[in-house]
């Protein structure tokens, strides 16, 4: 599936549930981690280096096939989602990702649990396992 090349007009509301759904993807979340962690637009495939470095704990250079893996499932099964939901806006020419008109509703959310999830996964990394 190709995610819909989107522009700035998103939906003008994300309900709890919504917001619920999109937050529950790690990937998804990862994604918009990236959104808040780079300078953007972003690259797709910066954004599938930094899901796998993050998810694996290695540099996505080591990983290839991983990497590969995480870029086609982002591009396929998590980018169409947010941007039908306006979170991302994608310029499919560029292949590259930007904040949507409603990445705003979820920023206090994804702040909360981007700084505890980040954290605790560099404590995980910083003990080894």
């Amino acid at each position: 599936m190709t995610p819909p090349v989107s522009d700035t007009d998103g939906p003008n509301s994300l309900t709890a549930d919504k917001q619920h759904e999109i937050m529950s993807s790690r990937y998804r979340r990862y994604t918009l981690y990236s959104l808040r962690v780079f300078t953007t637009p972003v690259t797709l495939a910066r954004v599938a280096d930094y899901v796998t470095e993050w998810d694996f704990g290695v540099a996505a250079g080591e990983l290839p096939n991983e990497r590969l893996e995480i870029y086609m499932t982002l591009y396929h099964d998590y980018l169409p989602c947010l941007i039908e939901d306006g979170v991302v806006v994608y310029n499919q020419e560029d292949d590259t990702l930007e904040p949507g008109p409603n990445m705003a509703q979820l920023q206090p959310a994804l702040e909360k649990v981007m700084a505890k999830e980040l954290t605790e996964q560099h404590e995980r990394l910083v003990r080894g396992g």
